[in-house]
């Protein structure tokens, strides 16, 4: 076991628990590892001193501080701890249990599961609040993905097709027969939806999709209007050129070399861009709410690849049947006849489930969790 601590030099201020008003009394740490794993969250939250009964969450825990607590425990302990582990063992104590090889959820792989595989949105994964996993049901296991490459393990995929066939190759490792149930946040959904095309070259049964409040990149939107047109004046020749030029083939045609070397070009411009951009945001920002994130060494390259990517994913259409899980934000995208939904999933039931988009993951969170759960465990 590394005995190394992080560094926090970040600009923050450290806070007290009484500041807090933490709802567990503080419990010392015993041994080297439950040392280690409170070091880790109080360095990372700047709360001090952080016992081993105190919740992720209570300490003011979110999505970025998920993602750095995992890199750091994989880090100093020497063992692959996901960042989705987190919130199934949100205590040290329970993280300290994991390391040390005991029983940290109860009948995690037991066999009476109904799994549901989570995609995440634009962040690379998914960190559900605890409102959310309350309302599943009992029987249910989610399984989060988490884009390869944010814990410096692998190389990050390029295009959302590897994305998409990685998270395959996931469920034909783990869960190798049985029907597949899939849910995704926001624009997480184009991955779904060519996961689901892959699932089904592979003769998987697909028992369920489920988009929880989705969008695409206005470059699809783009695109798809721009195809509308020519599909509109098939005899118009400009549409068709215009088409050609900034998005590839008609219909499912194959890229030739000059698509790909302009797609990797553009690609790799729009990296650039969003990585300066997430840089300042999380690196040179010093206002408001961003100056708690200072301290924390995240790694923005897998993540802004995968923000680049999704521009340039065009998906198959699903003819199955997809049930979309909606905001009143995004009624109007998602019901309006000609949308591009109406291409990507001609065949989808839209439910609306909260006023605004935050509100399907915070305030609306355990309504949406349990009407996802029905839909997808449904005979």
């Amino acid at each position: 076991m590394a005995s190394e601590v992080i560094s926090s030099p970040g600009r923050a201020s450290v806070a007290s628990r009484s500041e807090l008003l933490l709802p567990n009394a503080y419990s010392e740490p015993e041994t080297e590892v439950d040392r280690l794993v409170c070091k880790i969250i109080s360095d990372i939250s700047r709360v001090a001193p952080v016992g081993m009964d105190d919740d992720f969450y209570d300490l003011g825990g979110d999505s970025l501080m998920g993602e750095q607590i995992s890199m750091e425990i994989q880090r100093l302990a020497g063992r692959e701890f996901p960042m989705s582990k987190l919130f199934e063992c949100p205590t040290p104590r329970l993280i300290s249990n994991f390391l040390a090889g005991g029983q940290t959820v109860e009948a995690d792989t037991s066999a009476d599961k109904k799994v549901i595989f989570v995609v995440h949105g634009r962040g690379g994964y998914t960190a559900p609040r605890p409102q959310f996993y309350s309302g599943l049901s009992e029987s249910t296991k989610l399984v989060m993905f988490e884009l390869p490459g944010l814990d410096g393990g692998q190389k990050s995929p390029r295009t959302i097709r590897d994305v998409a066939e990685a998270y395959v190759a996931q469920i034909e490792r783990d869960y190798p027969v049985g029907p597949v149930r899939l849910a995704a946040f926001c624009v997480g959904g184009v991955i779904a939806i060519e996961m689901a095309r892959q699932l089904q070259a592979l003769e998987r049964d697909i028992a369920g999709i489920v988009l929880l409040d989705p969008r695409v990149p206005e470059r699809l939107l783009d695109r798809h209007k721009a195809l509308r047109k020519v599909e509109s004046n098939p005899e118009a020749i400009a549409p068709k050129i215009l088409y050609r030029l900034n998005y590839g083939p008609l219909g499912e045609g194959e890229n030739n070399l000059f698509d790909r070397l302009r797609d990797a070009l553009l690609m790799t411009l729009r990296f650039i861009a969003y990585y300066i951009q997430e840089h300042w945001k999380l690196h040179i920002a010093r206002r408001g709410d961003l100056a708690r994130y200072q301290h924390l060494k995240l790694k923005l390259a897998p993540r802004v690849w995968l923000i680049a990517a999704y521009r340039f994913i065009w998906p198959s259409t699903y003819h199955g049947h997809v049930h979309v899980l909606a905001s009143e934000q995004r009624e109007g995208r998602i019901k309006s006849p000609g949308s591009i939904w109406d291409r990507l999933i001609p065949n989808r039931t839209i439910e609306i489930v909260a006023r605004k988009h935050g509100d399907i993951g915070d305030a609306n969170a355990k309504e949406v969790a349990a009407r996802m759960d029905a839909i997808l465990q449904a005979p």
